[in-house]
């Protein structure tokens, strides 16, 4: 029984990330288009990159919601309260780091992702990085079938690379390449972050706690903190004022624009509570690996689109 749990519970997270993959890669290629920053020389195209990351970990109460239902319902709760009280410190330490490394992935992935005509290749290092980390800092031992499914899914996703409307026209060697280094530096933020959380689950949550209960507080306190950066930069940055702008000039109405936020917002978050329990129940680069597995068929998706669309 304790087996075949453990294996729903895989199958679930996996469709989390596969949900959440798709749904926020098609709405962020929606959102590029309908504000017009898919249009060559359009200044708009390296703006609202504070607006893309505050989004992206925004909707954190829905997961604290969700994480109080479950320990309101769960007969473990007071355990699991108890638990936690008594390594508070180290708690928030980890949610801490985890919540300054969600920000700075965030961030460093939209300049990127805008700035950058080859964002993507770089962004499938993001493998060989979390491979890389997991050996040094959770000793993860490799075994050929691990080397094979790592390769496999990285090919497969460079294969399907699409030609996504937020992919950047701008042709500026210092643009150019300020964009890959943030990109570089956000897959390596991105892996700390996994690798963080699978030592967050060995060594500060006790092993008595509720996964589940453990995977969403992880997730709304490292979101909760990272939202709260990401509205610090786009306060002090002035982003906010674009913010106006694209309600405004959103083609499709000001209504679609904030439908469009908010399940943006939700997408990401569905997709981190599924990378987030994919590192508790098996590892770090289990999690990476579904996650790269996603992401083909979002790209076919949203190639679909372009071209029927």
């Amino acid at each position: 029984i304790k087996t075949r749990n453990w294996w729903i519970w895989i199958f679930v997270s996996s469709g989390l990330v596969v949900t959440g993959r798709v749904f926020s890669t098609l709405l962020l290629n929606f959102y590029f288009v309908q504000t017009g920053r898919d249009v060559c020389d359009d200044p708009k195209q390296f703006k609202g990159t504070w607006l893309q990351s505050m989004v992206q970990n925004a909707a954190f109460p829905f997961t604290a919601l969700f994480a109080f239902l479950w320990c309101s319902l769960s007969s473990n709760h007071r355990k699991t309260i108890t638990s936690s009280a008594s390594s508070s410190g180290k708690l928030f330490l980890l949610y801490i780091s985890l919540g300054v490394l969600f920000a700075a992935y965030s961030q460093l992935y939209a300049i990127g992702r805008t700035h950058c005509i080859f964002f993507f290749w770089i962004f499938t290092t993001q493998l060989i990085l979390t491979s890389m980390f997991t050996a040094i800092i959770n000793k993860h031992k490799f075994n050929r079938w691990i080397i094979l499914s790592v390769i496999l899914s990285g090919v497969a996703t460079g294969v399907t690379s699409s030609d996504d409307a937020y992919n950047p026209c701008e042709g500026e060697g210092y643009k150019m390449s300020y964009g890959a280094w943030c990109g570089f530096f956000g897959t390596v933020a991105f892996s700390l972050s996994l690798c963080i959380m699978q030592l967050g689950f060995e060594k500060v949550i006790p092993k008595t706690e509720s996964k589940v209960s453990s995977v969403m507080l992880m997730q709304t306190y490292a979101s909760m903190i990272a939202t709260l950066i990401c509205l610090v930069g786009l306060s002090v940055s002035g982003e906010f004022r674009d913010i106006k702008e694209d309600f405004e000039t959103f083609k499709k109405g000001k209504p679609l624009y904030v439908l469009t936020l908010n399940g943006l917002s939700l997408a990401w978050q569905v997709m981190s509570i599924g990378l987030v329990g994919l590192v508790c129940l098996v590892s770090t680069l289990f999690s990476n690996v579904v996650s790269f597995c996603a992401t083909p068929l979002a790209n076919i998706l949203v190639g679909g689109i372009s071209v029927y669309g």
